[in-house]
């Protein structure tokens, strides 16, 4: 993870995503910002991380894999659509 201590670190949800990969796209060109996706597909993290830099894995059904996304996070963007039932 390439982190920046003296920017606001972005936590991007959704960068597969339409809405997600518009937002992750437009906080990429932002130099005042540091921005990290994440993706609960561990196929789609080489793609994303040679798009966006820093991406790690997190799914959102399982809070065991929060601490490694969320370190560090100043900001979030999430949009969640639907439910898993």
């Amino acid at each position: 993870m390439s982190i920046s201590h003296n920017k606001p670190v972005i936590l991007t949800l959704g960068a597969t995503g339409q809405l997600g990969k518009m937002v992750a796209d437009q906080l990429l060109k932002e130099d005042s910002i540091s921005l990290r996706v994440t993706s609960r597909k561990k196929e789609q993290l080489p793609t994303l991380k040679d798009l966006y830099n820093d991406a790690v894995f997190m799914d959102l059904d399982d809070p065991r894999t929060f601490d490694t996304p969320l370190k560090g996070v100043d900001r979030l963007f999430l949009l969640t659509g639907g439910v898993v039932a």
